[in-house]
């Protein structure tokens, strides 16, 4: 009948501006998260590299203490991101080849570790957090924290030099 046809289309308009919105959309949507996600990724592959580099006695990095990288997709396609926009070099091919930062990647994983190191400081001091409840949130705000909130955050805890865990909090010297 045209009463029923009118329905199943309307239906299916509805579903495609539902899954294919420019904007909006499902799909557009789980494109964004998929991005999102490999960001952080890729910021949390820098920082592992270099903690690695910073502690000069451990010789591999370490994945195990990072959930999103302990999945090798995220892992490698954090480092093909990584590869492709300068921020790691390689010395060799294949599953055997060393990655190291970069003048680049350092300076954007000095700000990462910075950023969280001066989140957890300013959780420690403002919120009065135990220790052990200052990780996990600066892990999710350290991505967000730019150079001028971090300047703010030094300001505002009178220029920092060791987080609560003891560890120094590296100085950008570009920022």
């Amino acid at each position: 009948s045209v009463a029923g046809m009118i329905a199943v289309a309307g239906g299916l308009l509805f579903f495609m501006v539902w899954l294919l919105s420019p904007s909006h959309g499902e799909l557009a949507s789980l494109i964004s998260r998929f991005k999102l996600r490999l960001v952080i990724a890729t910021d949390d592959l820098l920082a592992a590299y270099f903690k690695r580099d910073d502690i000069k006695k451990q010789l591999a990095v370490s994945f195990e203490e990072n959930p999103k990288l302990r999945s090798r997709f995220w892992r490698e396609m954090a480092t093909r991101r990584a590869l492709r926009k300068g921020w790691l070099s390689s010395s060799g091919n294949g599953p055997l080849a060393e990655y190291y930062l970069t003048e680049d990647g350092h300076q954007i994983a000095i700000s990462l570790v910075r950023g969280h190191r001066l989140w957890e400081s300013f959780l420690h001091r403002d919120f009065q957090l135990g220790e052990d409840h200052l990780h996990e949130p600066a892990e999710m705000a350290e991505h967000f924290l730019g150079p001028d909130m971090q300047a703010q955050l030094s300001s505002q805890l009178d220029q920092p030099e060791i987080d609560p865990h003891g560890k120094s909090i590296p100085f950008n010297k570009k920022t």
